[in-house]
């Protein structure tokens, strides 16, 4: 659900980072 946060320009290096800040995220403000 997140990635769709995310710019579509450049799926490949888009889909890698938002789906690191989504795994990363809620973790670290946890």
């Amino acid at each position: 659900m997140c990635l769709i946060k995310y710019s579509v320009i450049h799926k490949e290096l888009i889909y890698i980072c938002a789906t690191i800040l989504c795994l990363i995220g809620p973790h670290n403000k946890a």
